[in-house]
Parts: C-alpha cells; sequence; structure tokens
C-alpha cells in the first residue's frame, strides 16, 4: 500500500519541501539551532536525491530507514545521528501538516541510546571554604553557598531555586523543590547550619520567607549559571580548575559511603532517579 497522496496531491520537489521548512523554521527556532538543522537537512536531501527520491511523492520509510542505517554506519557519535534523525522527523512532520504526505515516513525510526558518561571526580569542600574565608557579605554567601552545596548534595539547579523559608535551622533541614514533582527534605550538617545562620543573620536579615536565599553583588536571585561561576571562581582562587557543584555532589555521595551508607540512601539524598548513576559515580 502507497504511503504517498495521489499524483494529484503530489507536492513540491523534494528540495524545494526543505527550502520551506527552513524558512518556517527560520520564523520559529532560536537562530543558533538553524545552522545545524540546515546543515542536517542539506545531506539528508542529497542522500535522497541520489536514491532518486527527488519528489516528496517519492519519500517512504524505507527511505529514512536506509537514512538511519548510514548514519550509524559513519560511526558517528550517538547524539549526532539522534540530532540528525530528529531533525529528519520534524522535517517530515512539517510534510505531513502541509499535506505533502498522508502519513509522516519517519515515525518508526530509532535513535541510538547515549553513550555513557564517565562518573565525575570528587571535590574536598574544605579547599574552596578557604578560599571564601572573609566576613564581608559575598565571603559569608559565599560559605553558606558551599556549605549547602556539600552538606546536602544539591544541584546548582535545586541552590538556585531555594528561597529564604526553604532553610529550617532549627532542625537542621532544608527543603529542596523537586524538578519534576514533590520534595526532597535533606539533613544539614552544623557547620553548615552555622554558616547560613551567618549568612541570613548578616546579609538577609530582613529577608521574606519566599525571597531567594542567594542573592548577587546586585541585589538579584543567584541563577543556576550564577551558582556554577562562583564555585568555578572559588576552585580558581584555592587552585582547583574546573571547580563545580557536581563535584561537590560527588564529594559526599563517597564520604556517606565510606561511613557506612548504603546506595539507595545515597541515590535518594541526591535525588537519582536511577540507582546505576549512583553506583557508577561511587566506583570511580
Amino acid at each position: 500500500m502507497s504511503e504517498n497522496l495521489s499524483d494529484e496531491q503530489a507536492g513540491p520537489a523534494t528540495a524545494d519541501a526543505v527550502a520551506d521548512y527552513l524558512a518556517a523554521a527560520a520564523r520559529a527556532r532560536a537562530p543558533r539551532t538553524l545552522p545545524m538543522l540546515r546543515s542536517d537537512l542539506a545531506e539528508l536531501a542529497g542522500f535522497l536525491a541520489r536514491r532518486g527520491v527527488l519528489a516528496v511523492s517519492d519519500l517512504q520509510r524505507r527511505h529514512l530507514h536506509a537514512w538511519a542505517r548510514h548514519l550509524r554506519g559513519r560511526r558517528l557519535a550517538p547524539s549526532t545521528v539522534a540530532r540528525k534523525i530528529s531533525h529528519a522527523r520534524g522535517w517530515c512532520a512539517f510534510l505531513v501538516a502541509r499535506c505533502w504526505l498522508a502519513e509522516s515516513p519517519a515515525t518508526w525510526l530509532r535513535t541510538p541510546a547515549p553513550r555513557p558518561q564517565p562518573a565525575p571526580a570528587a571535590l574536598d569542600a574544605d579547599v574552596l571554604l578557604a578560599a571564601c574565608a572573609g566576613d564581608d557579605a559575598l565571603s559569608l554567601r559565599d560559605h553558606a553557598l558551599v556549605e549547602i552545596l556539600y552538606a546536602a548534595g544539591l544541584r546548582a539547579s535545586e541552590v538556585a531555586r531555594l528561597r529564604v523559608g526553604d532553610v529550617a535551622l532549627d532542625g537542621g533541614q532544608v527543603i529542596v523543590p523537586g524538578r519534576r514533582a514533590g520534595q526532597r527534605v535533606l539533613p544539614l550538617h552544623r557547620a553548615a547550619c552555622l554558616a547560613l545562620a551567618r549568612y541570613i543573620a548578616r546579609v538577609r536579615a530582613d529577608a521574606r520567607p519566599a525571597e531567594a536565599l542567594f542573592l548577587s553583588r546586585r541585589g538579584t536571585p543567584l541563577r543556576e549559571r550564577d551558582v556554577r561561576a562562583r564555585v568555578r571562581a572559588l576552585g580558581r582562587r584555592a587552585g582547583v580548575p574546573r571547580a563545580t557543584p557536581d563535584l561537590l555532589r560527588w564529594q559526599l555521595a563517597r564520604d556517606l559511603a565510606a561511613r557506612g551508607a548504603n546506595v539507595r540512601a545515597i541515590a535518594q539524598l541526591l535525588g537519582h532517579a536511577r540507582l546505576s548513576t549512583t553506583r557508577r559515580g561511587l566506583a570511580r
């Protein structure tokens, strides 16, 4: 059974259909994404032309499957193959939306599984804390920032979302909003509570519970990239290149494992959806 429309609805040439899609994408997508989209679809159009697919009406599922096999045979990174297939899917969906095809021939294309990423190393929190010793507002903030990153094993994005009311110093806890749903209530050790208490009393004494916990020099809430930048800057000051919040998370995980904590408890604290993620990090 043909996957295409009738001859009366044959649609444009393949190259013209690609050009139409790129024109539509230019109005809807971020400019930085367009060069890669243009390159991937030009490559696909060339592949199809070499196989005689010169009009949209000639395009069938087997051509897209051949395209996917061709990509895998080139030993490209799985992420590159996945991107090219995703762009092909988007173009085919456009052809269906324009009524040039009855159904997308790319529906059943499978993207390769990503290669496992190496587990991160770790970072001694004390090294960073020594780099933010001081009694000024910025040092107090940075000290509290490093302490809570390590004590609760938080992601930079989670720290950026914290509000003053999320920290319960009397109970030694921090409430961390979930990325999808729910929340985690995590313990804070004494040093973290003391650092946060000093920071809040000296720098954020008038803050309301709903206000952001950590602010920039200008008084605006720290964003995720600001948290990463501060850790990186403290690392450079301490002579540790490429310091990141994730390294502090893994330092906590390894310290807990060394003290006898089981993998499931560590995974729950870190907010990992899979135990394999935690195991891989601890094994490094």
